[in-house]
């Protein structure tokens, strides 16, 4: 509960897009297994920074100013201000549920079939957590080339073989989770 509320409140937001700056300009990495390195900055001057900084960020500054150009245009910047609360509060939040519900509390393995869950996605959740059937997770580890929208045909083929079972709701993986840190 402490850490959704670290969401919510907007400190991991603001804790990430601090980590974001730091990997853009490349003095930093952090892994997918959430290990931070420190990069040898011997002989880096600060323009040095800002150039690597525009290089991995170009992208996301050039979306991130047509979005604003685009509710500037229509009369409405501080709509904008939405965008950027909207990041650092809810967005850890669903990222932190779905992690959960696709690793948490599965036995440690090199299996995917063992090591990763597949989870069961309404409207909502689809909407909220797991956009483009990001919620077939054991099916993505399992053959990862599979394109998105044919994972779901993968799980009901895996299923009909007994490769898998039923899979939990979001619901049911919190609810399972919050019993087992009691």
């Amino acid at each position: 509960m402490r850490k959704f509320i670290r969401d919510l409140s907007g400190l991991t937001g603001i804790k990430f897009a601090i980590g974001r700056v730091l990997m853009d300009i490349e003095k930093m990495e952090w892994t997918v297994s959430n290990d931070r390195r420190w990069i040898p900055q011997d002989g880096r001057h600060w323009s040095d920074y800002a150039k690597t900084f525009i290089k991995n960020s170009g992208g996301a500054i050039a979306t991130n100013a047509a979005i604003f150009g685009a509710l500037w245009a229509s009369g409405h910047p501080k709509l904008y201000a939405l965008w950027i609360l909207a990041y650092l509060t809810p967005f850890p939040l669903f990222l932190r549920v779905r992690s959960m519900a696709e690793h948490a509390g599965m036995p440690t393995s090199n299996s995917a079939l063992t090591n990763t869950r597949t989870t069961k996605a309404g409207y909502l959740a689809r909407a909220l957590v797991a956009p483009i059937h990001v919620n077939y997770h054991k099916e993505h580890h399992l053959m990862a080339a599979v394109p998105y929208f044919k994972l779901p045909k993968m799980h009901q083929m895996l299923r009909e073989r007994g490769h898998v079972e039923e899979p939990p709701t979001y619901w049911q993986v919190l609810h399972e989770l919050s019993n087992q840190a009691d």
